[in-house]
C-alpha cells in the first residue's frame, strides 16, 4: 500500500511539473502567434517578400515579450537572417 501512494504522488509530481515547465509557452500573445503563422504560411507558399514582414513582427514581438536571453527571440533572429537569402519572388 504505502510503495503505490509514493508511486502516485512522483507521478502527480511530474505531471506538475510538465505542466508548469510548459506554461511559457501558452504565455505567447495571440499577435505573436499570428506573425508566426502567417510568416510559414507565406513562406511556403514561396511568397519570400511577402513573408519578411511578418518575421520582423514575430522577432519584435519575441524580443519584447521574451526578452533577448529566450529561444523565441533566437528563432526569430535565424528567420529573419533565412529571410534575407531567399530568393525573390
Amino acid at each position: 500500500m504505502g510503495k503505490s501512494i509514493i508511486k502516485v504522488f512522483l507521478i502527480a509530481a511530474m505531471l506538475v511539473l510538465g505542466v508548469a515547465h510548459s506554461l511559457p509557452a501558452w504565455a505567447q500573445s495571440a499577435e505573436m502567434y499570428a506573425a508566426f503563422k502567417q510568416y510559414r504560411v507565406l513562406q511556403k507558399q514561396g511568397k519570400y517578400a511577402e513573408a519578411v514582414a511578418f518575421a520582423q513582427t514575430f522577432q519584435e514581438l519575441a524580443k519584447k515579450e521574451f526578452g533577448e536571453a529566450h529561444t523565441y527571440y533566437a528563432a526569430s533572429l535565424n528567420r529573419r537572417h533565412c529571410s534575407h537569402n531567399w530568393p525573390i519572388s
